[in-house]
C-alpha cells in the first residue's frame, strides 16, 4: 500500500498522481538550520524509529499507586499523577526526552572538540545508542536551557511535517535588536 505524490500545478487537479516510493517520501523530509546568536545549526527531523528508541532509552516515569478515594478500600489501585514526586519526575524526563530527540536531531558530539561522540551507527536500540541517548539526554539538558531545548525539538518536528525548521519571523530571537 503506497502513497501517491501530487504535484499541484497552480490549476485545478494534479500534475501527475504516481505511487510514491518510501525513499521518495524520506526524502521529501530535507533538514532545515536554525539560527541561534548568529550561527547557523543544521537540523533533521527524528524518525519514528529513533524516538520510540529514546522511549526505551529514557522511559516516561510511571505515577505511584494510591487507593481510589472513591473505592472500598478491597477497589485495586490506581495511579496518582498528582503525585508531587511523580510530577518531579515527568518535569525531567520532558527535559531528557526532548533533549535526547535534539541531540540526534542535531548530530550532536557529546563530550569536548574532536574527542566528542556521536551517536553510533550500529543498529537502532542497541546497547552503544542506548548509552549514547541516556548521556545525551542527561548531558544536552544539564547545559542547554528548556527554551533552547523546546525550540530545536519543535524545529526538528517542523522539518519532519515537510515545513520550514524556523517559523517565518523576520528576526532571530535569540539576538538583542
Amino acid at each position: 500500500a503506497g502513497g501517491h505524490l501530487h504535484r499541484h500545478s497552480g490549476q485545478r487537479g494534479c500534475e501527475s498522481k504516481r505511487m510514491i516510493s518510501l525513499n521518495e517520501m524520506a526524502g521529501l523530509l530535507q533538514s532545515g538550520t536554525v539560527n541561534i546568536n548568529g550561527a547557523t545549526v543544521k537540523i533533521r527531523a527524528v524518525t519514528a524509529s529513533e524516538q520510540a528508541e529514546v522511549l526505551a532509552a529514557v522511559p516516561r516515569p510511571t505515577p505511584p499507586l494510591t487507593k481510589d478515594p472513591a473505592k472500598g478500600s478491597a477497589a485495586p489501585k490506581i495511579e496518582n499523577e498528582k503525585d508531587p514526586a511523580h510530577i518531579a519526575a515527568m518535569e525531567k524526563w520532558y527535559a531528557e526526552f526532548r533533549a535526547a530527540c535534539v541531540a540526534i536531531a542535531c548530530s550532536m558530539m557529546l563530550g569536548e572538540g574532536e574527542k566528542g561522540a556521536k551517536i553510533p551507527a550500529g543498529p537502532v536500540g542497541g546497547v552503544e545508542r542506548k548509552g549514547w541517548i541516556q548521556t545525551a539526554a542527561a548531558e544536552v539538558a544539564g547545559r542547554l536551557p528548556l527554551g533552547m531545548i523546546e525550540r530545536l525539538y519543535r524545529a526538528q518536528v517542523r522539518v519532519g511535517n515537510g515545513q520550514p525548521a524556523e517559523e517565518e519571523t523576520g528576526t532571530d530571537p535569540t539576538t538583542a535588536g
